[in-house]
């Protein structure tokens, strides 16, 4: 029994606890002014020992470089192997000593992934992540606020076939995605971090899979940023809708890698940036309407940058939302004949354009509303559509997509 006691001693103090760095971070001293961190695909390469100590030494230098950063993301594959303890206990300590207890927000690779039914059961239980995901996926799913941004990140490595999903369990995933971010109809930033990429640049089934699900879901409900990782260089594509580029209106994704893994070519015909074989950080600064994304090699020199400004705040003309959002509505024209398609549409043109929808259902009230918007308005407000919305201000995309949204779901 003595022997037994002191072996069960030995496991318990060789294996790693719950990752420390999972504290809630502080809330902000100014919620439209913050920074935070990405790291992406970190690995073992040569071995723990050198390759977590590289990895130290650049986020070590992230932080010092960077005073109050109020947390940090990684983008999966932290290590080479998700069922080896001692690669695990080699990447605590090299995140100990260069984050201390900054909250760490990663989601899983491949590399985590490597159990008998795809399920990334190691990572689960060593971090302590929200438990706000899909029912079935505690923490392979989840999201935060932070600030004026609202965080998501996802487990893309589903799409591999090894959990062995039914399109039911897809589709509730998919559902669970777009009642998260159009909830966050109120946030500034909306930022999904995701290992395996959307548009991947070398050929992947499993990022085809991940495209045809959720470009359209980030389109629609008005995601700005998403981070991506596990092909292994650098590379900030131009903003995108339905795979082309769309300066003014696109989804920006960012493929980081933060090891010493290094591929030396990748498909550059939808990049903006691409660098090769070197290590890199990004630095997410916010600050209100502006948000710039800095990429450091590890030498702290500057590889990248990109500013943007909110896609979810921007205002819809009345074209843009028939065409998006409501493709089968009754858009009537001005007075003088003109359809007005390039004008911005109003609240309460999109209330009356969704109560057209619905049948015209009689409602009372609605005077904030011009008179021919009155009813729509009423009913709109009683169905909970628009809330502390004036009616005569521009319509944005977030706005549209919650609303339409709510409607979606309770039908």
């Amino acid at each position: 029994m003595r022997r037994f006691v002191v072996l069960l001693l030995l496991i318990c103090c060789l294996a790693p606890p719950a990752f420390a760095l999972n504290a809630e971070p502080a809330p902000p001293q100014d919620p439209e002014s913050f920074a935070f961190l990405y790291f992406g695909d970190i690995q073992v390469v040569e071995s723990a020992e050198a390759d977590f100590a590289a990895w130290e030494t650049l986020a070590r230098d992230a932080l010092s470089r960077n005073p109050g950063i109020a947390f940090a993301l990684q983008g999966g594959d932290i290590v080479e192997s998700g069922i080896d303890e001692a690669q695990w206990r080699a990447f605590f300590a090299a995140a100990d000593r260069a984050l201390g207890e900054l909250p760490f927000f990663p989601t899983n690779g491949n590399h985590e992934s490597n159990f008998l039914g795809g399920k990334p059961e190691r990572y689960l239980e060593l971090f302590d992540l929200p438990q706000n995901g899909p029912a079935g996926f505690p923490e392979e799913f989840y999201s935060f606020d932070y600030g004026n941004a609202h965080v998501l990140v996802l487990n893309s490595w589903i799409f591999s076939g090894e959990q062995n999903l039914t399109e039911a369990d897809f589709a509730a995933i998919d559902a669970w995605i777009a009642d998260d971010l159009a909830a966050a109809c109120g946030a500034t930033w909306r930022i999904a971090v995701t290992h395996v990429p959307i548009y991947a640049v070398h050929s992947d089934l499993t990022s085809d899979k991940a495209r045809a699900h959720w470009a359209p879901i980030f389109e629609k409900y008005g995601l700005d940023l998403c981070f991506v990782g596990h092909q292994h260089v650098y590379s900030r594509l131009k903003p995108l809708t339905d795979g082309a580029e769309d300066a003014a209106d696109g989804v920006t994704y960012i493929m980081g890698n933060s090891g010493r893994k290094f591929y030396d070519s990748a498909d550059e015909s939808l990049a903006a940036r691409t660098l090769y074989n070197a290590a890199t950080y990004q630095l997410v600064r916010v600050d209100g309407g502006a948000l710039t994304v800095q990429s450091f090699d590890a030498a702290g020199e500057e590889a990248d940058f990109i500013a943007l400004t909110p896609r979810g705040g921007k205002a819809l003309t009345r074209g843009a939302f028939v065409a998006e959002f409501l493709p089968d509505a009754r858009l009537l024209g001005y007075g003088d004949g003109e359809t007005g398609l390039d004008k911005t549409i109003t609240n309460e043109q999109t209330a009356t354009l969704l109560w057209r929808k619905a049948g015209s259902p009689a409602a009372g009230g609605g005077e904030a509303a011009s008179p021919w918007a009155r009813a729509a308005w009423a009913w709109a407000t009683a169905a909970g559509l628009f809330e502390s919305a004036n009616p005569k201000d521009a319509t944005s995309r977030a706005l549209a997509a919650y609303n339409i949204h709510l409607l979606e779901v309770t039908e």
